[in-house]
């Protein structure tokens, strides 16, 4: 089982060294509902039209918004020395301060930075100093915002991504010894009641019937509610890493993602997602070559929102 993951791994992170050294700059779009309503469609069509006029030796990527959504559409200049840093609004009629910025004019862009992300550039603080941010503590479950393209598993995987699963079917953890750990840490329900989560796996795994399924609920029907969204459009593998523990831990076969059908850019990333997790081994049939098989499946909602509540779900 370690053995299929390390090789999953080690090809992860030859994909991670190249997305964080660069053989050249490469501006990478925030690529999320956010930045796509502020219009981050017509800024990739100025960027590459200007990338094209110019002749400029600039890549371009795409990444999740880092927040500060007032700043969409928001873009990132990373340089082959893995200095990265952010920059917003880039509008269409900007891109061209962003070309030269990245071409090695320093401070052309200046009036568009908001922090620096990884390493040091002349006169902009790091991201951490902006005042929205500076009270903001260590971003855990939301690590990769911002710093990975959503649609790359490598990208995922070299951040540590499916090894808490890979060491529990490697360890032979099972389903009890799993539930245990987890109502020690006494992990709590993001929704607002604070449920707690060991509990709730609990009531699967008592479940009379053998045939067992695992619902996530990613309907968020509060207005202005986006956390999930979020999550779903900005690191989806966690989400099926996350989901393939708790079926392991309840006993659970096939698991549903229930998302509302407003959010079609979540729908399509979790559902690529899926499919990039059954070809690397880590979804499916004997994931990591272990006797643990369990499948998901994305079910697009109503859009009403009693749809997410408990009994209506």
């Amino acid at each position: 089982m370690a053995g299929a993951y390390d090789e999953l791994r080690e090809r992860a992170d030859a994909q991670g060294e190249a997305w964080q050294h660069p053989e050249r700059p490469r501006i990478d779009l925030a690529w999320d509902t956010s930045s796509l309503a502020a219009g981050a469609g017509r800024t990739r069509e100025a960027l590459e039209a200007a990338i094209a006029e110019r002749g400029a030796a600039v890549d371009t990527g795409v990444t999740h918004g880092y927040g500060l959504q007032w700043l969409q559409p928001l873009a990132t200049i990373h340089w082959p020395d893995g200095t990265r840093v952010l920059y917003g609004p880039v509008t269409p009629a900007r891109v061209g301060l962003l070309l030269d910025e990245a071409a090695g004019l320093v401070g052309a862009a200046a009036e568009l930075a908001v922090g620096v992300l990884s390493g040091s550039r002349p006169g902009i603080p790091a991201i951490a100093e902006h005042p929205f941010l500076a009270c903001e503590d260590e971003r855990r479950l939301l690590k990769r915002i911002g710093h990975s393209d959503p649609d790359e598993i490598d990208h995922y995987v070299a951040t540590g991504g499916y090894y808490a699963l890979s060491r529990m079917l490697d360890r032979h953890h099972g389903p009890d010894a799993v539930r245990q750990l987890q109502q020690d840490a006494q992990l709590l329900g993001k929704g607002g009641a604070f449920f707690p989560a060991g509990v709730k796996w609990n009531f699967l795994a008592g479940a009379a019937d053998d045939e067992r399924y695992l619902v996530c609920n990613a309907d968020e029907g509060d207005p202005g509610a986006w956390v999930n969204r979020v999550l779903l459009e900005g690191d989806p593998h966690v989400v099926i890493e996350g989901m393939l523990i708790a079926a392991h831990a309840t006993g659970a076969i096939h698991g549903f993602l229930y998302i509302r059908n407003e959010y079609p850019l979540a729908i399509e990333r979790m559902r690529d997602a899926i499919t990039a997790a059954e070809e690397a081994g880590a979804l499916g049939d004997h994931i990591f070559g272990s006797d643990f098989s369990c499948t998901l499946e994305v079910i697009a909602g109503a859009g009403a929102y009693v749809c997410g509540e408990e009994t209506g779900l």
